[in-house]
């Protein structure tokens, strides 16, 4: 039997199939129409079980078990993150089979709250509030405590923590204890301390005492030298009361005797006795081997004192001198003796001198200002010589400078003179000045020439130093006061260009170029004068032209007077004024509402500074080839009918290109010399390259040129026939065909 389209499928689907026998020697053919249907099957193997999970914030989902390959899954409100019974729908579908639906319940049950918290929180107390140490696991609601959350008196305080229950957790409490102990006792020191004895009673004592502490000591405040154990108790409410213990030490006292090391006496024949005391009472000072001796002469004594309750043992080793009488009554008169300078001899001499005695000076008599040390030595048989010093003071002598007040001078009349001040030592005068102006009004030279300047005031001071034998003399200051007659300009700066001692005429230009649409002047006159206007001001200058200022300067003493022109002039740009004509003709614009406002009645044009015409045009000729110099440099200078002279700026002439190219000779040989010719502007000529090509565009020679006029020469391997030049600027392209013949 034969199946058409087939005999078997595989997919669920309904399959119309025609079976045929072909006839055979005993059988006619036969033929049947079927219909072949394949059901969808179920899908089956899956399970979809119910799941619980515990809140934890994180989404939960519960999902299909034993999903055959191949098969898809759709749930339903899966996917919860909050606590509570959730029915999730899971919809299988696989092709070739039912879809299969299931459902099952995602519960998420709350979680359980935790509150974490030691169950005795134990503190020191140091006077701030203590709070419990507690934890949440969630944040859905506050920790509460009951009665109290913290405390700050020393004690134990039980404490319940409750959270309640929230959406997603269970309640929760716990219960703690907070204990605060009494704080130790800290910063406080008792130190041992050691005195010496004084008779006095001695004390320690604790040293940081907390505020609101109280301390209690116990076998302190001794007198007697001894080592005594003594305890202080501290106490302080919610504080352990501290106990600590020093020794106070009280150690016995250096005795002391107190005696010169060397005692000396003049023999009188009476006896002389070591002179010593002790610094206390508790025994008696002994001598050895005599308290006292009268004879001439050197003595070691031994002082001492023995040990007793509160002091200690002493000896002391003295020398007990008699020396000779020496002789009195014989000195100088005071410690110096002071005479001033005088230009005379000065000696000093001493007093009381005993009948029978000698006396010799050394260093006395002298001339000049100054202090001497004088020894005088006296000598009397049977006593010791008696040597005194004194000093001999010459003092310097004071002098006076005499120095007459100063007569005005006058700056024109007054050139110099000689200043006169002396003083009564005879000594030099020097000379000093100063002033309060930029520049003096004149100079003085140390040994007082004084050399006039202008006008104005400088001060005068004439001083001496003195010397050896002649104090400094007070300063004497004098005033000089010198009446200006002069008026002038010191300086006149115009926009940062300074004319020093300028003449009455001031000219300055704004340049070509330059934008400057104002200008500013700056003028310093001479000192003492006046000028009639600001010192500093401003001209505008809006358009080329001339500008003028006038100003007067007038002396000190309103005798003199000058007066300053200031001439600004701004140069015309040369295409503001000058019209060019075709490529060989200039005109001047003398049209007032186009030119700035002028009128022009002469001029006279400049090539590269050479004079080249005199009308209102120049013409370069009538001939077509006759054409301005795009070379040169052109300016030209006019007059205005108030015969101001005006200047336009140098420029040179840009002449109009053709845009044309011409080459020749066309057809060229081989290896051949061609000339380009390309009428085109400068600018373009600059930036101008050329190329040879052949009709198929192949690059055969590559060059640049800026000029109008430029020799190609050819290849020598050039086949004859047809080739094209390119010529190419910024701007501009071209090409021509030449032949090689």
């Amino acid at each position: 039997m034969a199946y058409a389209p087939a005999q078997g499928n595989t997919a669920a689907g309904t399959y119309p199939v025609t079976i045929s026998a072909e006839a055979t020697s005993n059988y006619e053919a036969a033929s049947e129409q079927v219909s072949l249907i394949i059901t969808n099957a179920e899908i089956i193997g899956v399970t979809f079980e119910s799941e619980t999970f515990t809140y934890d914030g994180t989404s939960k989902d519960i999902f299909i078990t034993g999903l055959p390959e191949g098969a898809t899954v759709k749930y339903e409100n899966n996917g919860q993150t909050n606590a509570g019974t959730y029915k999730v729908t899971a919809t299988i579908s696989q092709e070739n089979y039912n879809d299969k639906v299931l459902t099952a319940n995602l519960v998420v049950n709350k979680a359980e709250a935790l509150i974490t918290a030691d169950a005795i929180q134990t503190f020191t107390y140091d006077g701030t509030v203590k709070d419990i140490a507690a934890t949440l696991n969630h944040s859905e609601t506050e920790l509460a405590y009951a009665p109290a959350q913290g405390n700050t008196a020393a004690g134990t305080y039980p404490v319940t923590i409750s959270a309640e229950a929230t959406s997603n957790y269970e309640a929760a409490s716990e219960q703690v204890s907070l204990i605060i102990t009494n704080a130790e006792i800290i910063g406080v020191t008792f130190e041992s301390e050691t005195f010496t004895y004084d008779g006095t009673s001695k004390d320690i004592f604790i040293t940081g005492l907390p505020e609101g502490a109280t301390v209690k000591y116990e076998n302190n405040g001794q007198t007697n030298a001894g080592t005594y154990k003594v305890t202080a108790t501290i106490s302080q409410e919610n504080y352990n009361d501290k106990v600590l213990t020093a020794n106070l030490v009280v150690n016995k006292a250096e005795a002391l005797i107190t005696a010169d090391a060397i005692q000396t006496f003049t023999y009188d024949g009476a006896v002389k006795d070591v002179a010593a005391t002790l610094n206390h009472s508790e025994t008696e000072l002994a001598y050895a081997p005599a308290q006292g001796y009268t004879a001439a002469g050197t003595y070691p004594v031994t002082i001492s004192a023995e040990e007793t309750d509160n002091y200690l043992s002493i000896s002391k080793e003295v020398l007990l001198v008699i020396e000779n009488a020496e002789i009195a009554g014989v000195s100088f008169d005071g410690e110096f003796e002071f005479f001033t300078y005088d230009g005379s001899e000065h000696s000093i001499f001493v007093t009381g001198l005993p009948e029978g005695a000698t006396v010799a000076y050394n260093n006395n008599t002298h001339t000049n200002a100054g202090t001497y040390t004088v020894t005088a030595t006296v000598s009397l048989e049977g006593y010791e010589d008696l040597v005194l010093t004194t000093n001999l003071v010459i003092k310097k002598a004071e002098q006076e400078i005499s120095f007459n007040e100063l007569e005005d001078r006058n700056q024109l009349s007054d050139e110099h003179f000689q200043l006169d001040a002396t003083s009564n030592s005879g000594l030099r005068v020097v000379y000093s000045y100063t002033y309060e102006t930029e520049n003096p009004a004149a100079t003085v030279g140390p040994r007082g020439f004084v050399r006039i300047l202008g006008g104005g005031q400088i001060t005068i001071t004439a001083t001496q130093e003195g010397n050896q034998n002649y104090e400094a003399a007070p300063p004497v200051v004098r005033t000089l006061t010198i009446n200006g007659s002069e008026a002038l300009l010191n300086t006149a700066v115009i926009n940062g260009v300074t004319y020093s001692n300028p003449g009455v005429d001031i000219y300055y230009l704004i340049g070509c170029g330059n934008t400057e649409n104002e200008v500013f002047i700056e003028l310093e006159q001479n000192q003492g004068s006046s000028i009639n206007q600001d010192n500093s001001f401003t001209i505008s200058t809006p358009a080329p032209g001339i500008y003028r200022e006038t100003v007067t300067v007038t002396s000190e003493d309103g005798i003199s007077t000058k007066t300053y022109s200031i001439t600004v002039e701004k140069n015309f740009n040369f295409e503001d004024i000058v019209i060019q004509k075709f490529n060989n003709v200039m005109l001047i614009n003398n049209n007032r509402e186009t030119n700035g406002g002028y009128k022009f009645v002469s001029y006279r044009w400049y090539k590269d500074g050479s004079v080249i015409g005199n009308e209102q045009y120049f013409s370069a000729g009538k001939n077509a080839d006759d054409l301005l110099d795009a070379e040169s440099s052109y300016y030209v200078v006019l007059e205005t009918e108030e015969g101001e002279i005006l200047k336009t700026c140098t420029s040179e002439i840009q002449l109009r290109s053709s845009f044309n190219v011409s080459l020749a000779p066309n057809p060229v040989s081989s290896g051949g010399t061609m000339e380009l010719l390309a009428d085109f502007p400068k600018e373009e000529l600059e930036t101008m390259q050329l190329s040879i090509h052949n009709l198929n565009g192949m690059l055969l020679k590559q060059m640049n040129s800026n000029r109008k006029i430029t020799n190609i020469t050819l290849p020598y391997n050039l086949q004859m026939g047809v080739y094209i030049l390119k010529i190419e600027t910024e701007n501009i392209s071209r090409s021509i065909k030449f032949i090689i013949k």
